[in-house]
């Protein structure tokens, strides 16, 4: 049986440079990219497992609003525009982008709280 050569600390270092995940806006691009980090599931890339059920985990964790749950499902996994979002829910376009801002800010939280306790992942962001 050969040795593998994949380097699994190097792939999650990647996935952090790229997803500074204590960062609402890379939470925000995270969640956008998430069917290319589905993709790369498949692909041997084990790094990204690890990241999409943390991810999982940190939404759980996150205390986010029925509202905002909602607005996650429907932009990120349903990929269903925003301005369709405040029209089915009868708000303004700011105020979904609101929800949307709030929900990654709550996410991004989780991780920075994991990162100050030094549970896997690197503090950027008021270090």
């Amino acid at each position: 049986m050969g040795v593998s050569k994949y380097d699994n600390e190097a792939a999650h270092r990647c996935i952090e440079q790229n997803y500074a995940l204590d960062n609402p806006k890379s939470i925000d691009l995270l969640l956008r990219h998430l069917p290319y980090m589905q993709e790369r599931r498949f692909n041997g890339d084990y790094a990204a497992p690890d990241i999409l059920i943390d991810l999982g985990t940190a939404i759980s964790n996150a205390d986010l609003t029925d509202r905002q749950r909602q607005v996650l499902r429907l932009v990120y996994f349903e990929d269903m525009k925003q301005r369709d979002v405040a029209i089915s829910f009868g708000i303004t376009a700011p105020t979904a982008n609101l929800y949307k801002r709030l929900l990654a800010q709550k996410i991004a939280a989780v991780f920075e709280s994991w990162a100050r306790k030094n549970e896997g992942y690197s503090l950027t962001v008021g270090a």
